[in-house]
């Protein structure tokens, strides 16, 4: 039995997608909020993960709606534009947290 076939490959990657969906929620309401660009980078990560974890599963379990091989090249390159994202939005939150902290001082 392959990896992606077996018990709790379709629920776990389900329910990931799902937590990815929340965050992108989350953040959302702090861009609103603050209004930092940041967190428009940090979002559309999240958004990312989101559509990365929806793509492994509907491609797992024992009758996946994709065959995995369709969607392989897809999912490794989003995996790693996701994180080149989310990097980026850390990076510039880092940023302005050290700005900030330099003129509060």
């Amino acid at each position: 039995m392959e990896t992606h076939t077996s018990m709790l490959a379709f629920e776990s990657a389900l329910v990931l997608a799902l937590m990815a969906l929340s965050s992108a929620a989350v953040w959302l309401l702090l861009w609103r909020r603050s209004r930092a660009p940041y967190m428009l980078l940090l979002l559309a990560g999240w958004l990312g993960l989101c559509l990365y974890w929806s793509l492994l599963a509907i491609s797992a379990g024992p009758a996946p709606v994709v065959d995995r091989t369709i969607v392989a090249v897809a999912v490794r390159v989003l995996g790693i534009v996701v994180a080149l994202v989310i990097a980026a939005g850390k990076l510039c939150m880092l940023a302005r947290m050290f700005r900030n902290g330099k003129n509060s001082t």
